[in-house]
């Protein structure tokens, strides 16, 4: 049985990974959190009073990072080096540099580093995959796409100024860091290439603090981008898409068009050249089989000793994209 502990026990953990450790039948050992809630679900065991001494529990198999962004890097690290396998929130790092640190420790220590990009575990892209595998369609020409939300606030307290995500030197960067990362991944994995930055625009159109004031990282931002192989795209991401979570990728390709998450009723559908379509319904999250998918995959890959090239190296490639994004 695996033993898990959590750095960070904000909603992610709360809403996603314990309710998915838990029923994969994992056991949470404990978690650390610098302000520990009284009201924290009693299922995250033990509070420890330090990040250390979480690392220090020699019962702790694996450690889920969930602490904002500027910590991701350094808390991963020291993660591994005390032996522990690592499932990281994303961004994995704020700067390519921390990223690489983070592969090489991988590498060095022999842990499981997984970075928690869900979007291509939800069943539509893994559907997508295989059909782009399949040739139907033949090579994909373009691509655009968009990552939207409404923005990280709670509608019960929606001071920015209490918002690590708003804050530069906490988050990063904004939307480029919180979704568009989520998006390129998703695309350089259904394309199997790496996307390079052309071009990008960013500004922060309407998210303010409560004096009226701009935030200081980004709420909007579009890139525009190439593969080595010669597809080239657009993707955008904003905190101002206020209809909601919105996450449509179109792929052009020679006898066709595939289309994910075209409309809220809608995970795939594929429009061929000849007139014929495909269409799959959007099936409620709560009825895919391991959730989100990435405790089930994390798990598996701590079992099976997954190396990062697999679960950490597409993530730093992201995270370059999504970087270059930034103003």
């Amino acid at each position: 049985m695996i033993e898990v502990a959590f750095c960070g026990a904000g909603d992610i953990v709360q809403s996603r990974h314990l309710p998915e450790l838990l029923a994969e039948h994992g056991v949470c050992r404990g978690y650390y959190s610098p302000h520990p809630s009284p009201d924290a679900p009693k299922q995250l065991g033990m509070a420890y009073p330090t990040f250390d001494a979480l690392l220090a529990d020699p019962q702790v198999d694996a450690v889920v990072i969930s602490s904002p962004n500027v910590f991701h890097a350094s808390q991963s690290i020291a993660a591994m080096e005390a032996g522990k396998d690592v499932l990281c929130e994303k961004p994995m790092a704020i700067s390519q540099a921390e990223g690489e640190a983070m592969i090489q420790t991988a590498e060095k220590t022999g842990r499981v580093l997984m970075i928690a990009h869900n979007l291509v575990m939800e069943p539509a892209f893994e559907l997508a995959k295989e059909q782009l595998r399949s040739g139907s369609l033949g090579r994909v020409l373009f691509f655009r796409g968009m990552i939207g939300c409404e923005g990280p606030e709670r509608k019960d307290d929606p001071a920015a100024e209490k918002l690590w995500f708003f804050q530069k030197d906490k988050a990063g960067g904004g939307a480029s860091l919180d979704l568009a990362v989520h998006g390129l991944h998703a695309i350089s994995w259904l394309l199997e290439e790496k996307l390079l930055p052309v071009a990008h625009l960013s500004g922060t159109l309407d998210k303010k603090s409560a004096r009226g004031l701009p935030i200081s990282v980004e709420d909007t931002c579009l890139g525009l981008f190439r593969t080595p192989g010669g597809v080239i795209g657009v993707l955008a991401a904003s905190w101002c898409c206020y209809e909601g979570w919105r996450s449509p990728i179109d792929l052009y390709c020679q006898k066709g068009t595939l289309s994910l998450y075209p409309d809220p009723e809608t995970a795939l559908r594929i429009r061929y050249s000849d007139g014929s379509y495909f269409s799959q319904p959007f099936v409620p999250k709560e009825h895919w089989p391991h959730g989100s998918g990435v405790m089930h995959r994390f798990l598996k890959a701590v079992e099976q000793r997954t190396p990062p090239k697999q679960t950490a190296l597409p993530a730093l490639d992201a995270l370059a994209a999504a970087l270059s994004m930034l103003p």
